[in-house]
């Protein structure tokens, strides 16, 4: 059964995407957030899911690991705003939810 907040995320995601408006930068290290924020604060024009085109930006404004819990004053901190989405699959079913 697919709940209406189900539609509504993945009606925004599906917008989203075509809008080329989500940038999921590839990393193996522990700072996933801080490589969204940057591909949004440093947007760049080709291969904008690759690390290397924000490493020179990372020690401008990120000095710590930044976490879920973070973002609110991370957030106040640097006058954005920050929307973090979680995505699973589960038994040839993708979920999307807000963090």
């Amino acid at each position: 059964m697919v709940r209406c907040w189900d539609l509504l995320i993945l009606t925004c995601l599906n917008l989203l995407k075509i809008k080329n408006a989500i940038v999921n930068v590839k990393n193996n290290d522990e700072y996933c957030i801080i490589w969204a924020v940057l591909s949004a604060l440093y947007p760049v024009a080709k291969d904008a899911r690759r690390v290397t085109k924000y490493i020179m930006h990372f020690n401008k404004i990120f000095n710590f690991r930044l976490q879920i819990k973070d973002i609110p004053k991370f957030e106040k901190l640097n006058n954005l705003a920050i929307n973090a989405f979680g995505y699973s699959y589960e038994n040839n079913i993708d979920s999307y939810c807000p963090l």
